[in-house]
Parts: structure tokens; sequence; C-alpha cells
């Protein structure tokens, strides 16, 4: 089985685009190098 991975990075708190991109490239795994963008410092969207 071939694997098909998304490199992106800074997604500047636009985190839906993550899903449409690994959904447009068919990928099995995304890494993501950057930030995501949350300003006050919190995670709890993840």
């Amino acid at each position: 089985m071939r694997t098909r991975s998304l490199l992106i990075s800074d997604t500047h708190v636009k985190l839906e685009i993550i899903d449409e991109l690994a959904a447009h490239v068919r990928a099995n795994a995304v890494i993501h190098t950057g930030d995501f963008g949350f300003q006050n410092g919190s995670c709890e969207h993840l």
C-alpha cells in the first residue's frame, strides 16, 4: 500500500483547510510543520 502525505505549515487558525487539503490529495498522513496561529495559547480546538 502506498502512503500519501500532505506537508503544510502556518494555517493561521484556519483548521478546516487541513481537512480540505487532505481530502483533495487523498492523504493518509498530514505533517504540519508551522504554527496553528492561536493567539491566546489555547489548543482547545484540536
